[in-house]
């Protein structure tokens, strides 16, 4: 992950810690919390308010996070849509980095949003990323 960065926005939410840094990469700790439709809508809520319409590249730190259902995922996906300009996702779980590329594949995202082992390579790729 990246050292020593100026941060130019942090917010938390009740699913999310994140941290948008100088490098335009918004830095995402999930919290391993239970996703209910409360917890999602003022996630939204919040993370809409503090973006302001600009889109922003997205590293996610999903280790040790629990798995999410259809219906959430779904969600994530258009709110990846709407706020992104593309999404790296980081697990240590060698099944549910299968199983997300796999979703990717049916999904057909409007934004690039790509699975990952380590943060050092998901940020390298999001720097790529225009």
């Amino acid at each position: 992950m990246a050292t020593e960065m100026k941060t130019e926005l942090e917010y938390e939410t009740p699913f999310v810690h994140a941290e948008l840094k100088e490098n335009g990469i918004t830095y995402t700790k999930i919290k391993p919390v239970e996703m209910t439709d409360q917890i999602w809508k003022e996630h939204l809520q919040i993370t809409l308010s503090k973006l302001d319409d600009r889109k922003i590249k997205i590293l996610v730190d999903a280790t040790n996070t629990l798995p999410f259902d259809r219906k959430f995922r779904k969600e994530f996906n258009e709110l990846s849509e709407q706020i992104s300009k593309a999404v790296a996702v980081v697990s240590d779980s060698p099944l549910g980095n299968t199983l997300a590329n796999l979703y990717l594949v049916f999904v057909r995202s409007k934004v690039p949003i790509k699975m990952f082992k380590d943060f050092d390579t998901a940020e390298e790729w999001l720097l790529d990323i225009d």
